[in-house]
Formats: C-alpha cells, sequence, structure tokens
C-alpha cells in the first residue's frame, strides 16, 4: 500500500482490537483518515484495519534520526508487530538480555561464568561514560560477549556473533545496533602475544578493556586457576616455558601449565589496553599480579620466610 506514492509499513494497536493502525512514512508515523499529533509522531485512526491492506504488511526498519525517533514511539505506546511479536524498549531488551544470559552462564565453573559477565558490564559502563561511548551498545555487548565463547564451541570463533545475531534480531534491535555488537564479539578475543587485535569504535574498544581487566589482579588470578582446574591443567612445571603464539590457532591449541598463562597473557594486557580510564585500572592488577606471582615462586620452591617480603 502506498500513500502518495511512499511505501509504508504498519503496526496495530491491540487495545483497540486492531482498529488503529500506525504506519511509518521516511520515518514519520502515519495511518488514513484524521491526524492527531503526539510529539514527534502523527497517528490515525482506520476503521476495520484487520481487513485492511495495511493489517497485512510488517514492520519494515526504517533509517535515520527521524525513523529512530518513530520507533521508540511505537514502542513506549505499546504496540507490536502484525506478526503479533512485542516492539520492545530499549529497557526491555536489556532486561530480557540480562535474563537469558543469566539463565544461561549461572553455575559456570571456569571463571567464565555470570559473575564474570556483570563485572565485565559493570566496568565497561564505567569506561563507557569516562570515554563517551553509546551506553546501549556497550551494554549488549558486555552482556552477549561470552554467551557462545570459542574456548567452548570446539574453537569456533563464529559461534559467539551468531549466537547474539540469534538473541538480538528477533527482539527487534535496530539493525545497525546488533550488527555493532556482534562485530564487537568477534573482535573481542585475545589471540596469542604475536597477534594484533584492533577494535575500531569507542564501544568496542571499552568492551575489549573491561574483559581484559576482569583478567587482572586479585579476580583475574582466581579465574585463570578456576579455567585451568576446568582443562585438567597443572598448575606449574618449571621444566615447561612459556610460549609466545604467533597465531591465534598456536594460541587455542596450547595446553601449558596454568602458570604460563600469566606470561603468555596476563602480563601483557597492561599495555594493550585501549583507553587511558582502563590503564589507569591496569597498572594497579598488573603490580598486583607481579607480587603474587613473586611470592608463588618463593613458597613453590620453599624461599618464603627466609627475609622479610612485607607479608605476614
Amino acid at each position: 500500500m502506498t500513500i502518495a506514492g511512499m511505501a509504508f509499513s504498519g503496526l496495530w494497536n491491540p487495545q483497540t482490537n486492531g482498529t488503529q493502525v500506525i504506519a511509518s512514512i521516511n520515518g514519520l508515523i502515519y495511518s488514513g483518515g484524521k491526524t492527531q499529533s503526539y510529539g514527534l509522531a502523527q497517528t490515525m485512526t482506520v476503521q476495520n484495519a484487520w481487513t485492511a491492506p495495511a493489517a497485512q504488511l510488517a514492520l519494515r526498519p526504517t533509517r535515520g534520526p527521524a525513523a529512530r525517533r518513530g520507533l521508540s514511539y511505537f514502542r513506549m505506546m505499546g504496540f507490536v508487530r502484525m506478526d503479533g511479536t512485542e516492539v520492545l524498549s530499549r529497557a526491555d531488551v536489556l532486561a530480557r538480555t540480562e535474563a537469558h544470559v543469566r539463565q544461561a552462564m549461572t553455575g559456570e565453573g571456569s571463571g567464565h561464568d555470570w559473575w564474570h559477565v556483570h563485572r565485565v558490564r559493570q566496568t565497561a559502563l564505567r569506561l563507557a561514560r569516562e570515554e563517551g561511548a553509546d551506553a546501549y551498545v556497550v551494554e549488549l555487548a558486555a552482556l552477549l560477549h561470552d554467551i557462545a565463547d570459542h574456548k567452548f564451541h570446539g574453537g569456533d570463533e563464529t559461534a559467539g556473533p551468531r549466537a547474539a545475531r540469534a538473541w538480538l534480531e528477533p527482539l527487534g534491535v535496530e539493525p545497525e545496533v546488533t550488527g555493532h555488537v556482534a562485530s564487537i564479539i568477534a573482535a573481542l578475543s585475545f589471540k596469542g602475544a604475536g597477534v594484533n587485535t584492533p577494535m575500531e569504535t569507542p564501544e568496542g574498544r571499552v568492551v575489549q578493556d573491561a574483559d581484559r581487566l576482569d583478567a587482572l589482579g586479585a579476580v583475574g588470578i582466581a579465574r585463570t586457576f578456576a579455567y585451568g582446574g576446568s582443562r585438567g591443567r597443572e598448575m606449574h612445571d618449571p621444566g615447561v616455558a612459556p610460549e609466545a603464539h604467533g597465531s591465534f590457532a598456536a594460541y587455542k591449541a596450547s595446553t601449558g601449565p596454568t602458570i604460563n598463562h600469566f606470561h603468555e597473557k596476563l602480563l601483557l594486557l597492561r599495555e594493550r589496553m585501549n583507553t587511558a580510564s582502563a590503564r589507569r585500572i591496569a597498572e594497579g592488577r598488573h603490580r598486583f599480579m607481579e607480587r603474587f606471582l613473586a611470592r608463588f615462586h618463593a613458597e613453590w620452591e620453599g624461599q618464603d620466610g627466609m627475609e622479610d617480603d612485607g607479608d605476614d
């Protein structure tokens, strides 16, 4: 159906028994008959709309700021698409995504559980405020960044972005947001000492920093041993030297002792933070790990307590 030669797409409001049909045309909101103004949106009422041609149309994503404002109006007023699915607000999308991730990841024992996601989200939102990144994209990417980690999906690097798209698209999240979130997840992981992993957007840089910060400090140490234990790895073998992996394939294939992971990844992260805010946080966490490793190796050789190291 067209108005003045312009194709449009429709929504209906179930509270009016389908008699109120809304159409989005070039980012404005119309239907047939009397026009009423609702801020940025305009609506009109069509009688017996469920049998009208407009009722057969599905909501088609529109583009540009005006179109996004129009879609926000739909969500605010509680409309649904012609196929019966809701038009969710961003708050609804975030709430459903949190519940989805919490259910999927609660109780995971390798350090990649719901509480890891929670910490990454909290840190990412803090960094987003300081760095001026889009908080909605940041929060979605942080929530979904480990929903299908390659480490638990046979090394498949596409599993995470695919799972994010499969979750966000049915919720009606804007295609540009879904694509942005998926691209962040695809590029997020550390891939080896010799592999560069740049992030192209402020949102990607913030989420990557937040994820890497959770690999440092006291929590990072705990997570490292949790993951090593889940994989049946030795804590330490002085005869097995750390490796500087030159490719992601070599990094993924590594099965070295857990202590080696500090040298192969964790102690490298401070210098690989994207943002000034993250670098400040990483500095203290990095020093804590250095002190831990010094103490670990002293105890390993039975040399602790031979001189005052400042610890009780």
